[in-house]
């Protein structure tokens, strides 16, 4: 009885693959590894559909974080050091923050529903995200039942 030959490579991924030749720095290759394929895929995909990605997310939102990471950069080229690191750059951060959040011309269309004070609603906002990124820091991931934030800051029982 003679044995089948053995299938060499990878299982087929759902779709039709071409394989292809690449010829990539060692470190680079040493830097994906152990999944070094997919690693390349992924890596592709992202920078070939990231215009679609983009499209998604709030234009306002990422204008703004490049703004904040200019900003940084700036602080740090004038102080020689980082805003995270010296209390004079802090310092000099936060106020260059404050101007350009200041400077973003505020809506006047008035969509949400929200009937508390802004001042409480985005404490009731910071102090929700810092409690949960305090406790996925110490492992903590509770499911327990708290009232919305939307219902606290819509001023309803929730």
């Amino acid at each position: 009885m003679q044995k089948s030959p053995r299938k060499r490579g990878r299982p087929p991924v759902g779709e039709e693959t071409e394989q292809v030749a690449v010829r990539l720095p060692r470190a680079w290759i040493e830097m994906m590894r152990p999944h070094l394929s997919q690693n390349i895929r992924n890596r592709l995909h992202r920078s070939l559909f990231e215009e679609q990605i983009d499209q998604q997310r709030d234009q306002h939102l990422v204008r703004l974080g490049g703004q904040i990471e200019e900003l940084a950069r700036r602080v740090r080229r004038a102080t020689r050091a980082d805003w995270h690191a010296d209390r004079i750059s802090h310092q000099i951060f936060l106020e260059t923050l404050r101007l350009l959040f200041e400077s973003e011309p505020a809506p006047t269309a008035e969509i949400s529903n929200v009937k508390s004070d802004p001042k409480q609603a985005a404490e009731l906002i910071f102090n929700s995200y810092i409690e949960e990124v305090r406790e996925h820091e110490q492992g903590k991931h509770t499911m327990r039942m708290k009232q919305t934030l939307l219902s606290k800051i819509e001023g309803s029982d929730g």
